[in-house]
């Protein structure tokens, strides 16, 4: 999960994505995981991670 989490913050890669380096077979198995692990779940980590960076999300 800390990998998870290093890979989150890297804003490059979707949580989907995190998942599957991870391990996992689906997004919705890694995210009951995160979720459990850290007590969010990925979106919500990454926002969190972004708000206390001061870095806005991407345009879209």
């Amino acid at each position: 999960m800390e990998r998870a989490a290093r890979l989150l913050r890297q804003d490059e890669l979707s949580a989907g994505t995190v998942g599957e380096r991870c391990g996992y077979a689906s997004q919705a198995a890694f995210g009951r995981v995160f979720t459990q692990y850290f007590g969010v779940g990925p979106g919500a980590y990454r926002r969190q991670h972004r708000e206390r960076r001061g870095v806005a999300p991407a345009a879209l």
